[in-house]
């Protein structure tokens, strides 16, 4: 217990007599190091933050099929499915139907806004796609929506995994590793979270 003690003191003695002070402790440098990492793994976690917000701008917008098909509508080309489709659509939508549950329903947003009676507000809601071909510029629209988002996705997931990995390294790492991340400080500040997270954390080769 007495060794301990001296190795652990701002100040230590031997045999009763001062010998020396500001001996630096084993258990305050773990706590330097300690406030080290704190400080990395903040740092981090800010980065992260940024570099997400940015990536969270950057997510592709789905294309709006209320859009193409007005537009559709609009201009002549829409396509109507067939009678024995939409029956069939309908028949199978009856069918699915709930306890309680109706076919027609009281559109209450129209009597509301448009003050009619209450047979001018029953309503029959089917999926748009029910009644109408899925527009061609739509389909092609959301096949490169898929094709973006896909990307989108694996980039947030490298972000992700490169953050996990960079705090773990500097959790867990030794303090020769540690010094090693100090030492690129510099080239980590110009790198994204991602590339930084493939820096090695080991102490370098003698």
């Amino acid at each position: 217990m007495t060794a301990f003690l001296a190795l652990t003191a701002e100040t230590f003695t031997f045999s009763g007599r001062k010998r020396g002070t500001q001996l630096h402790s084993p258990l305050k440098l773990f706590s330097m190091n300690q406030k080290q990492r704190e400080f990395l793994i903040e740092a981090i976690d800010k980065q992260y933050k940024k570099e997400k917000d940015a990536l969270d701008g950057t997510r592709p917008q789905a294309p709006s099929l209320n859009n193409y098909l007005t537009a559709a509508i609009l201009d002549g080309s829409f396509v109507m499915k067939s009678p024995d489709t939409v029956r069939e659509a309908i028949r199978q939508r009856v069918r699915d139907l709930g306890k309680g549950e109706t076919l027609v329903t009281d559109d209450g947003y129209s009597r509301r806004h448009r003050h009619l009676e209450d047979d001018e507000t029953d309503a029959i809601t089917v999926p748009a796609l029910l009644l109408f071909d899925e527009p061609p510029e739509y389909a092609a629209a959301r096949k490169t929506y898929e094709s973006k988002h896909q990307e989108w996705e694996k980039s947030e997931e490298r972000l992700d995994a490169a953050h996990n990995a960079m705090k773990i390294k500097i959790q867990i790492g030794s303090d020769k590793a540690l010094e090693n991340l100090v030492d690129q400080a510099d080239t980590l500040c110009s790198l994204s979270l991602t590339e930084s997270s493939h820096l090695l954390l080991t102490a370098p080769k003698a």
